[in-house]
């Protein structure tokens, strides 16, 4: 049987769904059997992010030659990974738009950061800095990780539960060291990846009759009447899935401390802030804050655990 590494920090329903989708990955009249070298890595943060891991070890004697992707850590790739960030925008894929926003979003509450600390050195910054330039720029920064919490917990609900390997083994009659002799070719498979990701036709994921009729692993993962996207789960699922996904928690209480942020982003406006009391200050300015950043400590905590196997 193929060989696919085991989601170990999962429950056991994720299991059965990576050993089904193993099958579907190796699918389109592929019957034969992975090298005893190659290993699918599954982990659920990447199956979320739409990415397809794979494990190539060095060939042993005996075992037969295998012939991997190139390696993306040179530095050719690198430049070219770094390349594409400035001229490959999917705005179709929400994963993306989620980085993107949290990016941003950092970026906006580190000016925030210049706007509220130049006062306090000698010389520097302009009158009203931290009413309107701390004030302005926190309200967007609060605004922009708002929209980023609900992108995140969009691509949460619409992980693909029943995986996707998104590799497939291609026989070669003769490979270029003719003193190892036939071997195997990894190649991806992204015709057949049932990801929602690689739906370039709209951010929804909503499959076209086309990528239907032309890609069988997302006809047989979306049966006849469900959706590929949903908004929200039913309570079902909730109970059944999500609520025990570390993924999902995570994604939950970041959204729920983003919305309670947001109310000091918008208490930190001109025009409120400074007209607000000391004791509204502190219950609708400081005490969100508060509030809010420790539910971002928590949701960071998660997720570290959901990518950490130690």
């Amino acid at each position: 049987m193929a060989r696919a590494s085991s989601p170990k920090d999962n429950d056991s329903d994720d299991d059965d769904n990576s050993k089904g989708s193993e099958g579907r990955a190796l699918g389109g009249g592929m019957d034969e059997k992975l090298p005893s070298n190659v290993e699918f890595k599954y982990s659920k943060r990447d199956n979320r992010k739409g990415r397809h891991g794979l494990v190539v070890l060095p060939t042993q004697k005996g075992q037969e030659h295998v012939l991997a992707p190139p390696p993306t850590s040179n530095f050719r790739h690198i430049v070219r990974g770094v390349w594409r960030m400035f001229t490959y925008f999917p705005v179709w894929d929400v994963s993306w738009l989620v980085a993107v926003t949290f990016t941003v979003g950092s970026v906006v509450w580190v000016l925030n950061g210049f706007f509220v600390f130049l006062p306090f050195a000698p010389k520097v910054g302009f009158h009203g800095q931290t009413l309107y330039g701390g004030g302005i720029t926190a309200f967007i920064g609060a605004t922009i990780f708002e929209i980023g919490s609900a992108l995140l917990m969009l691509e949460a609900i619409n992980e693909n539960r029943t995986g996707c390997f998104g590799w497939a083994m291609e026989h070669l009659g003769d490979t270029e060291d003719r003193e190892l002799g036939p071997g195997t070719q990894v190649v991806p498979l992204k015709d057949t990846c049932s990801h929602h990701h690689q739906n370039t036709s709209n951010v929804v994921g909503q499959p076209t009759l086309v990528s239907r009729l032309t890609n069988p692993v997302q006809g047989d993962s979306t049966p006849e009447g469900e959706h590929s996207w949903v908004w929200w789960p039913s309570k079902t699922e909730l109970q059944t899935h999500y609520l025990h996904d570390v993924g999902f928690t995570a994604s939950l209480i970041q959204a729920f401390a983003a919305t309670v942020f947001y109310i000091s982003g918008i208490t930190a406006l001109p025009g409120i802030f400074d007209h607000m009391s000391k004791p509204l200050i502190d219950a609708f300015y400081w005490t969100p804050q508060v509030v809010g950043a420790c539910g971002f400590v928590i949701s960071g905590f998660l997720f570290m655990i959901e990518t950490q196997r130690h």
